[in-house]
Order: C-alpha cells, then structure tokens, then sequence
C-alpha cells in the first residue's frame, strides 16, 4: 500500500520547527523535510532520505544554510556493503566516516546501513 504523510513538530531544544514528508512504498519509503531553528545560531536543514527494499536506507542528501553559506553531504550505500560521501569512497573506521568525520553509523537514519543486504 502507497500513501504519504506530512509531520510537524516543535523543537525545543533549538527553538525551532520540523516538517517531514513521508512517501511510502510496499517496503521501501522515502521522505524528505526541513527544520528551521534559532539556537544556538539561525539555520535551515533540508533533507532527503531513499531507502530500497526492506526499508535499508540507500541515500541520505542533508544541506545546512546558515549565515556564513551552505554546506552539503550526500550520502550513499550500494547495497554491497561500499559507503561513500559526497562521490567518495570513505575508508576511515571501516569505511564508515563521512566527510566531515561524522560516523555514519552513529546517525538514526543510517544506523541500519551495516546491516543493508
């Protein structure tokens, strides 16, 4: 069964908003949202989020706007156990580290991606 739903919420802790738009398959979902918060500095986060069967996430794309620019991380899994980020092959922790030195497998939305079939 297919549908959609949109999800927003407070958060506290940043004074902020989030808002998620969620897009399911039989087995494989996908969302896609955005948060705008004034602490501890204003920013806006954009997100995408694809899984494949099985609902393992296969790509996470996050791009951060604050004051000073934009930064963006594009994550990917292949599904053969090969991590990379932003077109990189990362090789630090067990392939597990990003660009930025951000475990991959320490993000809720990723933490499955060791398991991926």
């Amino acid at each position: 069964m297919a549908g959609s739903r949109v999800l927003t919420w407070e958060v506290t802790e940043s004074k902020g908003f989030e808002t998620s738009w969620i897009m399911s398959g039989a087995r494989s979902p996908r969302a896609r949202g955005r948060a705008v918060t004034t602490v501890p500095e204003p920013y806006r986060i954009s997100y995408e989020l694809d899984t494949v069967d099985g609902f393992v996430p296969r790509r996470l794309c996050v791009s951060a706007d604050t004051a000073s620019g934009t930064r963006t991380l594009d994550l990917r899994h292949d599904g053969e156990g090969r991590r990379t980020a932003d077109g990189g092959r990362r090789t630090g922790s067990g392939g597990r580290r990003t660009g930025s030195g951000c475990p991959i497998s320490a993000a809720p939305s990723t933490a499955t991606w060791g398991r991926a079939r």
